[in-house]
């Protein structure tokens, strides 16, 4: 091979690289850009606590506090808004998990450091007393009672407490196991929405 060849082999060993970005970024520019969009919708916020009341009236607010993390610290509580503040009142002292919105919204009344204010679209209970608990709509089918979940399904219930059969459509909450008596339970409305 010939000095000539070999200093050409050299040159274009080192320059196509640098052609080749070249190339690339002249085509990235004359091609049309398509509109990109997400694919998912943007979900929800969504947080589990404990439900609590905090302050007196007229100024008393609902709180969640976060549950404790494996580290063993609690989150920081959170005022509750939004429209199912009705409904949450019937649960206070129970552990729900609310979906909706975390707002930078701060609120003096439920922290002296003003606790973020999270407005729930939806919740559900998760447990009394440190028992698991279901949240549904009470059904009879063919003389059965049935808790129907928010996801549609229809759970039986062996011993539906004497005070909650004649609440069929009510929305409760039941903990402890279905095959048994619950270990507590509660009216969340009296029809479901």
């Amino acid at each position: 091979m010939t000095a000539v060849a070999s200093a050409v082999k050299r040159i274009v060993r080192i320059c196509a690289p640098a052609l080749v970005l070249v190339a690339l970024a002249v085509s990235c520019r004359s091609a049309p850009r398509a509109a990109v969009q997400s694919p998912l919708p943007a979900l929800p916020d969504s947080l589990r606590g404990t439900l609590s009341r905090v302050g007196n009236e007229p100024g008393s607010v609902l709180v969640l506090t976060p549950a404790r993390s494996s580290g063993g610290e609690s989150g920081h509580p959170v005022e509750l808004g939004g429209g199912q503040l009705r409904l949450l009142e019937s649960v206070v002292g129970l552990e729900v998990m609310v979906e909706g919105r975390l707002t930078d919204d701060r609120s003096p009344a439920a922290s002296p450091a003003g606790a973020r204010v999270f407005e729930v679209a939806q919740f559900v209970v998760r447990a009394a007393e440190g028992v698991p608990a279901l949240d549904g709509t009470l059904a009879r089918t063919g003389g059965r009672d049935e808790l129907v979940l928010r996801d549609g399904r229809r759970l039986q219930i062996e011993r539906l407490p004497v005070l909650l059969r004649d609440r069929i459509g009510a929305r409760v909450f039941l903990a402890g196991p279905l095959s048994d008596a619950p270990a507590s339970y509660g009216i969340i409305s009296a029809r479901s929405p």
